[in-house]
């Protein structure tokens, strides 16, 4: 089974190191921070990561009230980077200091939470301004229970054209999860 660290890092990849501070203004110990852009969709967002062992609800706090977080900012500094996107030689570019800001915000909880707590946190969520989605331990199962393959498609190559593909593309139209092989083998 996966957890919930191992699909941070694979729903959002390259984080920075963020040190935050509690209501009282102790360190709290770095927590995985990222800001997501999707140019397409001229948005960003953030994600956090908040380890197991600590105080979840300072680590909360501290998300919710940082101005950076509402600024979407790694930083009290600003934002120290632009990111443009786009052919060199061509005249259609897209640059990061366009994107608004969602206030969508992903926290991943190494923890495991009742529903209430879930809840409680999107409730302080939405009063900071914030659209949040908690992933915890329950998540990383669920998730994990539902990837693992309910069928396993073994066949002739020759049929894969006109028989295989579109059973498994039917399968998982019916939330089946399939391993096949050119969804389920990497190269190399």
């Amino acid at each position: 089974m996966a957890t919930i660290l191992e699909y941070f890092d694979t729903d959002f990849s390259k984080c920075l190191s963020w040190r935050m501070r509690d209501n009282q203004g102790a360190e709290l110990p770095p927590v995985a921070a990222r800001v997501l852009q999707d140019f397409d969709a001229n948005a960003q967002f953030w994600a956090f990561f908040v380890p197991s062992g600590v105080n979840v609800q300072a680590y909360i706090d501290a998300v919710f009230q940082m101005p950076e977080s509402k600024k979407c900012l790694l930083g009290p500094r600003g934002a120290d980077v632009e990111i443009s996107m786009g052919f060199s030689d061509y005249s259609e570019k897209m640059s990061s200091t366009t994107l608004k800001l969602t206030n969508r915000m992903f926290v991943y909880i190494d923890e495991l939470l009742d529903i209430e707590e879930r809840k409680r946190i999107t409730a302080q969520g939405a009063r900071a301004g914030f659209h949040v989605v908690v992933r915890d331990k329950e998540y990383a199962r669920k998730r994990s229970d539902m990837e693992k393959p309910l069928a396993f498609i073994s066949h002739d190559s020759r049929d894969k054209d006109e028989l295989v593909r579109e059973l498994v593309f039917e399968l998982s139209k019916l939330m089946c999860p399939v391993w096949y092989d050119e969804y389920s083998l990497k190269v190399g």
